[in-house]
């Protein structure tokens, strides 16, 4: 990604592990590769925005029973899932 992976709030610190990082990395090489240059700045702004309102605002999300009840679930775009521990 162009910016920053790290992102908080006043109470809450977000940052990406190294294995989350790659995974955006490898979202965006596939995103190009099969769909062109144009979309994969399209899905790298979406994905950089999302990581921005998790950093902001920590909460929002969605349980799921398939998750730990720590964790969440945000939506990106039609395939990708943003999954993160929500502070308690």
């Amino acid at each position: 990604m162009s910016r920053s992976t790290l992102m908080s709030s006043p109470d809450f610190r977000f940052e990406l592990s190294p294995k989350a990082r790659q995974d955006v990395i490898d979202i965006l090489r596939y995103t190009g590769q099969n769909w062109g240059r144009d979309q994969l700045l399209v899905y790298r702004d979406k994905l950089d925005d999302a990581l921005k309102l998790l950093g902001e605002s920590p909460h929002i999300g969605n349980p799921s029973d398939e998750l730990s009840q720590t964790h969440r679930l945000y939506y990106v775009g039609s395939r990708t899932n943003l999954i993160w521990t929500s502070p308690v």
